[in-house]
């Protein structure tokens, strides 16, 4: 009997040292700089989350700009049912001394979105239900502006082992949105990163 060889090797995570000049990181902060800021506070889990959040449309550039990345990746590594008109909203965080994001993942069983049966009498229509498969998260701060802030991700791959994501400007980590994460607590300067979630049909 011939040995099971796996397509491709079971990975939660990927990052790519993208080399993005200073002016376009510096273009995406600026991008935001009109948009109203949020206090960023977990509200299910209250204290499990502090940071600042400003929201933006995914049809805006940076949407689109991210979606090669995020393509390649999953055609490479995960290789997920993903629809690109449905990547949710792109938000920055900014992560100022004293901020921080306990462990958590951004989709679970129960965070599907549920669309409600149609009433009676109505046609039934097929409906597509839709969950986060991966996040994604782009540092757009030099390491040397801030100490802290370590984004740590539990790869259940390789035995749960705990990765600290590289600090370096331009550096996109794509991984499995169930897979947990954190941010840990920021100690000097201010950190900023522009964070997202691609949707793809549930789990089947």
């Amino acid at each position: 009997m011939k040995k099971h060889v796996p397509i491709i090797q079971p990975q939660a995570w990927a990052t790519y040292d993208t080399c993005l000049p200073a002016e376009l990181c510096d273009a995406i902060v600026e991008h935001f700089d009109d948009l109203p800021v949020i206090a960023g506070t977990a509200q299910s889990k209250k204290g499990h989350r502090r940071c600042g959040l400003t929201w933006t449309n995914p049809d805006n550039w940076v949407g689109p700009f991210l979606w090669k990345y995020i393509q390649q990746t999953n055609d490479r590594v995960f290789q997920y049912d993903i629809t690109e008109t449905h990547m949710t909203e792109i938000h920055k965080l900014e992560y100022r001394v004293g901020h921080y994001y306990h462990w958590h993942v951004d989709d679970d069983i129960n965070s599907h979105l549920q669309y409600a049966s149609p009433p009676f009498g109505v046609a039934r229509q097929n409906i597509t239900e839709y969950v986060r498969k991966l996040s994604f998260s782009l540092q757009l701060t030099d390491p040397s502006e801030y100490t802290g802030g370590d984004v740590q991700i539990i790869d259940d791959t390789i035995l749960e082992k705990m990765v600290t994501i590289p600090k370096e400007r331009g550096t996109l980590c794509i991984f499995d949105s169930r897979t947990r994460h954190r941010v840990k607590p920021v100690k000097t300067g201010k950190r900023f990163v522009l964070v997202g979630w691609v949707l793809g049909p549930r789990w089947k």
